[in-house]
C-alpha cells in the first residue's frame, strides 16, 4: 500500500551540487523508490537575475519489466500571501467539482447554489473547502495578489501533465489534511 501522496514524499533523499557558481546554482535530488525498482532524479537550478526555478525530473525503471505509475506535484501556497483578494489564473478549461459532480469551463461553475467563480481565492475562515479537477488548456497556472503586487506562476511539460488538481481550502479545519487541528 502506498501513502496518500505516494511513497517518494516519505523517503530519504540523497543530493548532490552539480554548479555552484555567482551565476547559477543546481542541485541535483535523487531516491530509490522502496517498492518498486525505480529511481527519481530531480534538478533544481537557479540562475542569477532570473527570478525562477528550474525543475527537471527522471524516472528511471531499474528493473525488466515495465511499470504503471502516477506521477504528480503538490506545490502548496499559504497566508501571508495567499488572501481572499488573490485571483487565480488558469488558461481555461473543463472544471468538475469533485465532491457533488458540479461542471464548468474555468472559472465558471454552475452549482445548486448558482454560479460559482472559482478564479477568487476565498476569504479566511469562509470555511470553503474544494477540490477541483480541470483539462487545462494549456500547462501553466499563476497565483496574483493585487493587494501586494506579487505572483507566481508555474509552467509545466502539457504531454506528461494535461490537467490539475486544484484543492482550495480557507478556514476548513475538518477531515483530511486538518482532522480538527
Amino acid at each position: 500500500s502506498y501513502p496518500g501522496n505516494g511513497e517518494v514524499a516519505y523517503l530519504p533523499w540523497e543530493y548532490q551540487v552539480e554548479r555552484d557558481t555567482p551565476e547559477e546554482l543546481c542541485l541535483r535530488f535523487f531516491v530509490r523508490l522502496s517498492k518498486l525498482p525505480m529511481r527519481l532524479e530531480k534538478t533544481l537550478t537557479l540562475k542569477s537575475g532570473v527570478p525562477s526555478v528550474f525543475v527537471e525530473e527522471t524516472l528511471h525503471n531499474l528493473g525488466e519489466t515495465p511499470v504503471a505509475f502516477q506521477w504528480g506535484h503538490h506545490p502548496n501556497l499559504g497566508a501571508p500571501f495567499l488572501d481572499g483578494g488573490c485571483l487565480i489564473d488558469l488558461p481555461g478549461g473543463a472544471v468538475e467539482v469533485i465532491a457533488g459532480g458540479d461542471t464548468g469551463v474555468w472559472p465558471a461553475v454552475r452549482s445548486a447554489g448558482g454560479q460559482v467563480d472559482f478564479s477568487r481565492m476565498p476569504s479566511p475562515g469562509s470555511m470553503t473547502n474544494e477540490l477541483l479537477h480541470v483539462e487545462l488548456t494549456a500547462p501553466w497556472a499563476a497565483v496574483r495578489s493585487p493587494h501586494t503586487g506579487m505572483g507566481i506562476g508555474f509552467a509545466w511539460n502539457g504531454a506528461a501533465f494535461p490537467s490539475a488538481a486544484l484543492w482550495m481550502s480557507a478556514g476548513h479545519l475538518t477531515g483530511h489534511h486538518h482532522h480538527g487541528g
